[in-house]
């Protein structure tokens, strides 16, 4: 019955209202659970049953950190209890529930064994290798030569770093590197004629050599610059074998040529005296050589292939007159240069 303040007649109503009656919240929550690698990801899931069926709030808990909805990540690092409670704001119900996801816990991941920085000549191996202990237990490798193995051999020509990276089985990664020095030395040298047969050398090799051989011909020297008198002259084959701080060697082979010197004189007598009797050239660097003698008509009175053979001034036996002669000349050197050459020679008597 309802009353106004007015005095007029009162009003009368009745209102029924009903309360709905909700089953009981109920939840179903994961099963106690076992990851493999600490850090994996974890589901929070959980099914609700009774309650008004309208939307529910979630709030997880692992007694640090809050997770806000279901089917929410977590990625637990030791063995961790989540704990979860569903509220159902219209039917003012609740419920809570827990489990527990066992974390395994491994021994730092490290080290065992590795290479240690070496030292390798050029053309040598060199053996690098790594060992691990701890972490899950199943481990890779990657090296950055590309291998995969434990171990890995290289030859580097200069010096180099190795690097190599180990993962376990729960991808925790360590990593290590491994220098390689290459020691390298050079073989080089230089000469200088000071005659046909006595050669300098010089040694231009690097880098810390500390042992020298030459060969020449049959002969073996250790000296770093040596002088050699060859038995003959023309070109000759010398070797030069060096050895470093590091007993790292290297070698060279030079084919040494001398260089073409001749000469000849503009006059001779020719009258028995042993002095200055003949005419011909002297030389050093010479290969091949030819000389042609004419007369002023043009007739060949001497030819021969040897330096060393002069003219004594006659033709088929006989002396020929005081005068000017030409000579025509073609010298070959080691080096393949050739020199031809016309000249004019007095016979004085």
């Amino acid at each position: 019955t309802v009353f106004t303040d007015d005095g007029c007649p009162n009003l009368e109503d009745t209102v029924q209202v009903i309360v709905p009656t909700f089953l009981p919240l109920e939840i179903t929550i994961n099963s106690n659970l076992y990851i493999t690698c600490p850090g994996d990801s974890v589901i929070l899931l959980v099914t609700v049953t009774g309650g008004s069926g309208q939307p529910l709030i979630y709030t997880w808990t692992d007694g640090v950190n809050v997770f806000i909805g279901n089917n929410s990540i977590a990625n637990p690092l030791v063995t961790t209890m989540y704990t979860v409670w569903v509220i159902d704001s219209c039917a003012k119900k609740s419920a809570t529930s827990n489990f527990t996801v066992t974390v395994p816990h491994f021994s730092p991941l490290v080290m065992d064994v590795f290479s240690e920085d070496t030292l390798i000549c050029i053309g040598s191996q060199a053996n690098l290798w790594v060992s691990a202990i701890g972490g899950e237990g199943s481990y890779s490798y990657s090296w950055s030569n590309g291998s995969t193995d434990t171990s890995t051999q290289v030859s580097p020509r200069i010096s180099t770093t190795y690097d190599v990276v180990i993962t376990d089985g729960c991808r925790t990664q360590i990593e290590t590197s491994v220098e390689v020095t290459v020691s390298a030395p050079v073989a080089n040298f230089s000469f200088n004629y000071h005659s046909a047969t006595e050669v300098q050398f010089y040694d231009l090799s690097t880098t810390n050599i500390v042992v020298y051989t030459w060969t020449f011909e049959h002969e073996i020297s250790t000296e770093k610059d040596p002088l050699h008198n060859f038995s003959s002259g023309g070109s000759q084959d010398v070797w030069l074998l060096v050895e470093d701080e590091h007993t790292c060697l290297d070698s060279l082979m030079k084919t040494v040529k001398p260089v073409l010197l001749i000469y000849a004189p503009n006059s001779f007598s020719a009258n028995g005296d042993r002095l200055n009797d003949t005419f011909k050239f002297t030389g050093d660097g010479v290969k091949s050589f030819h000389l042609l003698i004419y007369n002023r008509w043009g007739e060949l009175l001497f030819e021969t292939d040897k330096i060393d053979n002069g003219w004594d001034g006659t033709f088929k036996g006989k002396e020929v007159p005081a005068g000017v002669y030409v000579y025509k000349v073609r010298v070959e050197s080691y080096q393949q240069t050739v020199v031809e050459e016309v000249g004019k020679v007095t016979l004085i008597k």
